[in-house]
């Protein structure tokens, strides 16, 4: 049987091991960083106007009854776009969601 401290342990390694997506900001209380995969500035020159495209795109569909296809040049790279949005995804985090469930769960079978 684990003592409490050897769950902390156990806890505090997971979230050394899991939480990967935010980076502490190297300035203190900066906040944090996420990094995002591009494959070089001329692609993330492109990913950031395709993200200000989309969002005139949105905001003139808002402001009028003209439908969104006519809103700004629709030659926006969505799959870009979206591909940007699964990299901030914390796939890596839920894992350690997960693992704390079932200590959870585990503990509160042990004390009933």
């Amino acid at each position: 049987m684990k003592t409490n401290l050897e769950k902390l342990q156990n806890m505090l390694q997971l979230v050394r091991n899991n939480f990967k997506t935010l980076q502490p900001s190297p300035k203190q209380n900066e906040g944090y960083i996420v990094s995002i995969g591009v494959a070089n500035y001329s692609d993330s020159l492109f990913i950031a106007a395709d993200i200000i495209k989309l969002c005139i795109l949105a905001i003139r569909a808002e402001e009028s009854d003209i439908s969104a296809s006519n809103a700004v040049d629709s030659n926006i790279n969505l799959s870009g776009i979206l591909e940007i949005v699964l990299q901030l995804l914390p796939f890596e985090e839920m894992e350690i969601l997960d693992e704390l469930q079932l200590m959870l769960r585990e503990t509160e079978e042990q004390n009933i």
